[in-house]
Formats: structure tokens, C-alpha cells, sequence
């Protein structure tokens, strides 16, 4: 492939395809097919130029494709500057083509993304009963030319509003290309028209820009409160692999064992929730700049009202492959949770297979109910296939449709949750990540959170982390029967002392922001031009006995260093326990210009980026590239070593585990329980979580 050398090059529109000139030929990008292949004489005819290769998702893959439809320009192997934008995440079929998430009027779905098609197709029933704009003619090589009435409708892509002039395929080509589109959603070149989009498919994410979106003013990503982020301007976090995980400058000294006092500083609303400390670590680069980490730790205060009773919906999965010890130990450890819930609580239990049923109303858990309740999850046998979706929808429904009896508990309104717990894939009814996770996200605006906890080997851990990242809840690895209890034991303590939800963290910098380390979507470099804009970084719940910490990297110049400081301004905002009452905390981070080490701080850093980085690494995996995942684990490993000693002994056990997966990928495979230990491992890190399995 000639493009692996970042280069610009025109861009050719010729009725909206995207082409690029080969001598006195065309290739043509095309997503919609696998690999690259000899274009069809139908594409020259239709065009009118000759057209030589459709350029497939294979080839495309090997480097970030960015393309400026209104500069007419296509990039590769760089991005380039867009005004805000954002960051959508792709999802490669199994036939290797992407997918991309559209919301619809009538819900969620995801569609194939086709850079070959000029026209965007969707459902028939989506356009029954409109009127048609027009009759047109298009084609599709291999099928050749078809009519078509031609509809205008509105969609969103993660907030990005398109006007699409949609179609629906022929009968014979909708059942033809059934298994590639199972929503029936083609995207086509409407994503591009007037924007500036880069396609990273290897990392299974598109930004997509505003409309006409040329800017040299860069200010780097924001993430908004839906927990996606979008991409304000400078694409040089993107331009390859590891340039938004290391820079050049990367340092390390001697941290002494006695140091001086640490720079430290706390606030705390009791009536908001919310309690934070910011702590300081610096460091001098080999530039003469001092780069300062303040690591910002939130956490919930629970003060004032004692145990937080609960709105518990268990939805448990009873399919066939939950038969004998995982079926058992989910009827001990549920049990044993509603044992110990909160006076004031109450309960129900949804099972489902391919159907679903209600085992246990929602009804107060006390002297009366508890064994009735005990009974019915006792009750629970297996069989049949696994309907997720529509079991956490009567769950949701449960919570939902219950009368509020807050006043019978001395008016604390209960945290509402639905516990999930599956072994497997969502195989009946609603299956996408995508529209699974729209709804958590949904329901957790409406006060309803959502936690999911996966059985064995063959549970889909995308799609749990999805919905408990949406739903704001937890998402959980059990490695087998015997962990069961120990992980309920641990979410029942962070739901009986919840006093916030939906947190972020919002940044306004008064000097160089450089680095952003966890959250929920693990963080990373950040172009220090940004420094000016406003930063948000989503942290999910905030319990009393679970605590969230973000490290934030600012660099200042060296004529700056040494004086006070005021860094950035900062708020938590977030709602209270009943998903409504908006709830925030204002502080600031303030350096008082003396220049220290701290260890801890230190560690909490390389423990966050270590996370992000094993993240990256699987996702790289999960693309087959290995070499590229090998090499990204191990500049982790030698950012690592270079530490002092007392910086590695803290984070011993990430270096066990990130040298664990480099063995993994020097062999060029990662099995399915190495894939779920790694992704758990980085989750519980940026989530300040208790790893409660044994590597």
C-alpha cells in the first residue's frame, strides 16, 4: 500500500464517491467491502472516469485515513485539524466491514458505514407513508443498477445531527446483504458531506467534525457528560498509535524517602455528596520544563442519613448454560444480598431465558418477606436461550412502574438499581452494544443505574462494560462460583452509601494542560494549545467507600516554575441518589511552587496510564495486529522501569500483568479469559475498585 507515509494528496468527488488519482486511473475508498478487490466495469460506466481498485476496510486499516471534503483534500497517516468534533466509536461485523451507531426516530441501530455509496439506505417500514423527494437510479457493483424513490429524514450520530437522503433497496438486495446490514442502515458519503472526518478503523473509531470545520486553533478533546468525547481540534492525538499515550520528554528521577511536607488540599460539601483532595507530584523534564501531576480524588461523603436504602432489581439469567455451579452460586450470593440489604429497602427478581418472568414482585424486604423472597430465587432452574435485553426491560419496568414510598422511610428517596448477571451474549430480542447501552444510558437519567456481572468464559465483556459504564453502575468479572459473594458483598457496600451519580469533573485550565489520566474512558496527552478550553471528564458514581481519582498533567515552562499558582478551576457535578437533584462541588488546584516529589501520586499516575495503555493494547489485539500491541506494552514496561524503586513497588501488580499480556502478544493470541482478566484489571484501576480475582 503506497500510503503508509503520512502524506496529502487531492480529493476527487464525482457524484459524491470519494476517489483519489493512480496514474490515469481511480481507486475508489470503499468501507463497504472487506478487502480491497479490482473495481467492476459498472463503477468506470457510472462514473464516467476509469476506476481501477475499490480500496477495502483491510488495506484502510493500516493507517488513519482523515478526508477534508471541503478542502478536497485526503490525508493519510495523520489527521488534521478539525473544530469540534467527535469521537465515534466503530464496530467491526464479522465480515470485516464497520459499523456505526445511529440514533433514529425509532430507537437505536447500527449501520453499515459505506464510503462507497452515495445514497444512504434504511428499513422500508422507517419511510412507510412519506413522500418521496424524488425517483432516482443508482447501482451497486455486482448487483448492477436499480430505481429508487429518494426520502429526506433526520438521524443522529453520537450527537452529530445528519440530514440523510435515504432509500430502501430492492427486495432481493435487501435479503442479499442482510447479513452485512441486520438493521437494514446503510451510511453512506452523507458522514463526509462537508466535513472533515478521520477514520482510525484499526482502533475502531471515526471523528467526525463539524460542517465546513477548518481550524488551526486547537483545544483538545472535551468529553461530554453521555461519556463520549469529542475532538475540538488538534488531530495530533490521533496521528498514530502511541503519540496521545508517551511524548519525548517522558523523565524519571530519584524520589528520596523522606521528602518535604506534600502540597495538599481538600473541599467537601456534605450537602452535595461530594468530597475531594488534590495531591502533587513534580517532576523537572530534560527540557528544564517542570511537569506537575495533580492526582484529584473524589469520593462520596454518606453523610447525614446513614444506610441509603435500595430499589433492587435482580435480573438473573436462567439460561441452559448457567446449569449447576454458576445457577447455584447466583441463588446463594442473591440470596444472601437481599439478606443484607438496608433497612427500608426493597426488592424484586426477574429471571429470564428466552422468555422473561417476574420470580418476585418488587415489595419491601422484612420479617414477612425476606424468606418468600429467598424462596423464589431458591426456585430458579435453567433452560432455553438468552433474551438480555428484554430481562434488564422488565427489570427497568419493576423499578419504574413501583409506587414511591420514600415517605415510609423517613423521605430518602432509595438508589434504584438493576443488577444483571449473565454467562453469555444478548441472543434473542434487542442483541446491539449500541442500542443496549443507549438504554442504560436512558434509564440512568431517569434514576435508574444499572450494574452487570459476568459469569465465566463466554459472557460479552464489551457489551457489560458498555452498560454499566451507560448505566452508571459497575460492571464486574466473576472468575468463578467462589467469587460470587465477594463481589455482591462489594457492590451492596457502594449502593448502601451512594451520594452521587453521573459525576464529572469538569477542568477549565489556568495554565498548560498536557494529560489527563482516568475516568471512565481512561484519558490520555492532551495538546497543551488547549489549555484554554473547558475539559470534562466523566467518573461515574461516587460512594463512601469507593474513591475515583483522575491525575491531571500540566506542564509549565521553565521560566514559569517556582512561584505559586493557581492551575485550574475546577467543579464536580453530578445528581443525588434519586437521578434528578443536580448536586456539584467547586475547588481549585493550586500549586504552592515548590517542587517535590511524591510517590504516591507518582504510582496512581503510571497505574492509570498503564490501565488506558493495556486497553489500546487489546483493542490493537482485537484487530490482529499483535506486533503493534507488543510494542505499545512495552514502552509501557520501560516508562515503568525507568520509575524509582519505591514508585515500582506500589504498582508491582500492573507490571506482573502488563508483562503477562506482552507474553500473550508475542504469541500472537489472547484467549478469552486473558481478554476479560486485562480489561476487568484497567477497569478496576480507573474506577478505584478492589480487583477481587486471582491472576
Amino acid at each position: 500500500m503506497p500510503h503508509l507515509t503520512p502524506h496529502t494528496e487531492p480529493l476527487h468527488l464525482i457524484r459524491d464517491h470519494l476517489l483519489v488519482r493512480r496514474g490515469e486511473a481511480f481507486d475508489l475508498l470503499d468501507t463497504g467491502v472487506p478487502i480491497t478487490m479490482r473495481a467492476p466495469s459498472i463503477v468506470s460506466d457510472e462514473l464516467g472516469v476509469r476506476v481501477e481498485r475499490l480500496i477495502g476496510c483491510a488495506e484502510l486499516a493500516r493507517t488513519p485515513v482523515t478526508v477534508d471534503w471541503p478542502a478536497r483534500t485526503i490525508t493519510w497517516g495523520a489527521t488534521r485539524r478539525v473544530r469540534r468534533g467527535v469521537k465515534v466509536p466503530l464496530r467491526m461485523s464479522p465480515l470485516g466491514v464497520p459499523l456505526i451507531p445511529l440514533d433514529t426516530e425509532t430507537g437505536c441501530a447500527e449501520a453499515v458505514l459505506d464510503t462507497g455509496a452515495a445514497l444512504s439506505y434504511c428499513p422500508p417500514e422507517y419511510v412507510q407513508g412519506l413522500r418521496p423527494v424524488r425517483h432516482d437510479e443508482d447501482f451497486l457493483p455486482g448487483f448492477g443498477r436499480f430505481a429508487v424513490e429518494v426520502h429526506k429524514v433526520e438521524i443522529e450520530v453520537m450527537g452529530v445531527s445528519l440530514t440523510l437522503e435515504v432509500a430502501v433497496l430492492p427486495p432481493l438486495l435487501r435479503a442479499a446483504l442482510a447479513m452485512i446490514a441486520p438493521d437494514g442502515w446503510i451510511l453512506g458519503a452523507a458522514l463526509f458531506r462537508d466535513r472533515v472526518v478521520t477514520l482510525d478503523l484499526a482502533r475502531s473509531l471515526a471523528i467526525v467534525g463539524e460542517r465546513h470545520a477548518m481550524d488551526a486553533t486547537a483545544s483538545g478533546p472535551r468529553e461530554h457528560a453521555s461519556g463520549r468525547t469529542s475532538l475540538p481540534a488538534d488531530g495530533a492525538a490521533f496521528d498514530d498509535l502511541f503519540d496521545d499515550m508517551f511524548d519525548d520528554a517522558e523523565e524519571h528521577d530519584d524520589i528520596p524517602d523522606a521528602t518535604t511536607p506534600p502540597c495538599n488540599s481538600s473541599a467537601r460539601d456534605d450537602l452535595a455528596g461530594i468530597a475531594c483532595t488534590v495531591a502533587f507530584d513534580t517532576t523537572t523534564l530534560r527540557t528544564g520544563d517542570t511537569r506537575i501531576r495533580a492526582a484529584v480524588t473524589l469520593r462520596g461523603t454518606g453523610a447525614g442519613e446513614g444506610e441509603r436504602p435500595v430499589d433492587l432489581a435482580l435480573v438473573l439469567d436462567r439460561s441452559g448454560s448457567m446449569a449447576g455451579e454458576p445457577i447455584d452460586a447466583v441463588r446463594d450470593a442473591a440470596s444472601a444480598l437481599v439478606a443484607r440489604l438496608p433497612q427500608g429497602s426493597r426488592a424484586a427478581v426477574v429471571t429470564f431465558d428466552s422468555e422473561v418472568r417476574v420470580d418476585f414482585a418488587l415489595a419491601p424486604i422484612g420479617d414477612g418477606t425476606l424468606l418468600p423472597c429467598q424462596r423464589a430465587i431458591r426456585a430458579i432452574d435453567t433452560g432455553g436461550t438468552t433474551a438480555l435485553a428484554d430481562g434488564w426491560r422488565r427489570g427497568r419496568s419493576v423499578l419504574t412502574q413501583a409506587p414511591d414510598e420514600s415517605a415510609s422511610v423517613g423521605h430518602v428517596i432509595p438508589l434504584r438499581r438493576i443488577v444483571l448477571m449473565t454467562d453469555g451474549h444478548a441472543n434473542v430480542g434487542e442483541t446491539s452494544p449500541t442500542a443496549l447501552a443507549a438504554l442504560c444510558r436512558d434509564a440512568a437519567q431517569r434514576g435508574i443505574s444499572t450494574t452487570t456481572m459476568g459469569f465465566g468464559d463466554g459472557y460479552d465483556e464489551d457489551l457489560l462494560r458498555a452498560m454499566a459504564d451507560a448505566g452508571d453502575g459497575n460492571t464486574w468479572y466473576m472468575q468463578g462460583p467462589d467469587r460470587v459473594a465477594e463481589v455482591l458483598v462489594e457492590e451492596l457496600r457502594a449502593m448502601r452509601s451512594v451520594s452521587a451519580l453521573r459525576v464529572a469533573l469538569g477542568v477549565a485550565p489556568d495554565a498548560p494542560l498536557t494529560g489527563v489520566w482516568g475516568g471512565l474512558t481512561g484519558g490520555g496527552r492532551v495538546d497543551a494549545d488547549g489549555a484554554s478550553g473547558g475539559h470534562s471528564i466523566m467518573v461515574g458514581e461516587l460512594s463512601a467507600v469507593a474513591e475515583r481519582t483522575v491525575v491531571l498533567e500540566f506542564t509549565l515552562p521553565r521560566e514559569a516554575a517556582g512561584a505559586p499558582l493557581q492551575l485550574a478551576a475546577c467543579e464536580a457535578t453530578g445528581v443525588a441518589p434519586d437521578g434528578v437533584t443536580p448536586v456539584s462541588l467547586r475547588f481549585a488546584i493550586a500549586w504552592d511552587g515548590v517542587p517535590r516529589p511524591n510517590s504516591a501520586v507518582r504510582a496512581t499516575w503510571l497505574d492509570l496510564r498503564l490501565a488506558a495503555l493495556r486497553e489500546r493494547a487489546i483493542t490493537l489485539a482485537d484487530a490482529r495486529r499483535f506486533d503493534a500491541a507488543a510494542q505499545l506494552l512495552q514502552r509501557g514496561l520501560a516508562l515503568l522501569d525507568r520509575q524509582p524503586a519505591v514508585v515500582r513497588d506500589l504498582v508491582r501488580g500492573s507490571r506482573e500483568q502488563l508483562a503477562a499480556l506482552l507474553h500473550r502478544m508475542r504469541e500472537r493470541r489472547l484467549d478469552t479469559v486473558d481478554r476479560k482478566r486485562s480489561l476487568q484489571h484497567a477497569y478496576d484501576r480507573r474506577t478505584g475498585k478492589q480487583t477481587l480475582f486471582n491472576w
